[in-house]
């Protein structure tokens, strides 16, 4: 089914969708088995004075977060912001969760032998797979591969 609070968003959005009665029997009949996500980075935004519903807009509302750490392309680090991200997604779909994508971008030094050392990297992994053992704890069910 389409939970109530997308179909509000489409009606504020005057979006009218043509969905059919065999459309919605597809979807009950239908499942899925985990949700696949991807996870580098959070974002801050800001709300607008006099704004009754946030819809976010990516050129307007983003702001810079004071209190984690930014990469050298000024994405936010912020492990704890995955740990978030994956208990939203428990408490709203019920479902394992599997992260198909994350990692750290950085201007790298290619040393004369090649090798690459980034103890940078190494932490990003380090905090992030921290918090993913953290959710464990509270119950939500990471697949891992």
């Amino acid at each position: 089914f389409y939970p109530e609070w997308i179909q509000k968003y489409w009606a504020r959005k005057g979006y009218n969708l043509d969905i059919l009665a065999s459309d919605l029997a597809t979807i009950k009949a239908g499942t899925v088995d985990y949700v696949g996500f991807s996870y580098y980075m959070s974002f801050a935004t800001k709300a607008h004075e006099g704004e009754t519903h946030f819809d976010y807009d990516e050129h307007d509302d983003l702001v810079s977060n004071p209190y984690v750490e930014k990469s050298d392309w000024g994405w936010q680090i912020d492990p704890v912001g995955l740990r978030y991200a994956m208990n939203w997604m428990t408490t709203r779909w019920h479902k394992p969760l599997f992260i198909v994508e994350n990692g750290f971008g950085a201007y790298d030094k290619v040393e004369d032998d090649g090798s690459i050392h980034d103890p940078y990297r190494i932490q990003y992994f380090h905090d992030h797979i921290l918090q993913m053992e953290k959710v464990t704890l509270h119950g939500v069910t990471l697949i891992l591969c």
